[in-house]
């Protein structure tokens, strides 16, 4: 599928996802500096990565501080097993262990896992 349609597929899984309150809102599929092709799912993927990040930095913004924005946030996180950025045909075994690891943890109010991950994988992301 060409951009258009990576897009396309990426504004329609944004339509199903919540994003914390403060949250700027989804920044769209980033245009490629030549011309592309990509695999049929590749925009549902990166909008649901997106919806990860924005809530692990909010359980981290809001645990210790806010009760009930931590609670909200884990809330959402739990869904993520279900989704399909999640299933095998897109993430090994390691990296769903690692995920249901760090959402364990951040259960018990352990803020490590999310912070390693959000760190190594989710700043780029961000706005400037």
């Amino acid at each position: 599928m060409d951009y258009g349609a990576a897009a396309d597929e990426y504004e329609k899984a944004t339509a199903e996802l919540n994003l914390p309150k403060d949250d700027n809102g989804f920044p769209g599929l980033p245009e490629p500096d030549e011309e592309t092709q990509y695999q049929e799912g590749v925009g549902i993927i990166q909008a649901q990565y997106y919806w990860q990040c924005a809530w692990e930095k909010e359980w981290l913004t809001a645990q210790g501080e806010d009760d009930a924005r931590a609670k909200i946030a884990l809330t959402e996180l739990k869904k993520a097993s279900k989704m399909k950025y999640m299933s095998k045909e897109h993430l090994d075994d390691q990296g769903r262990s690692d995920f249901l690891a760090y959402l364990d943890r951040a259960i018990l109010g352990d803020p490590s896992g999310f912070q390693m991950d959000y760190t190594a994988n989710c700043q780029h992301s961000e706005r400037k």
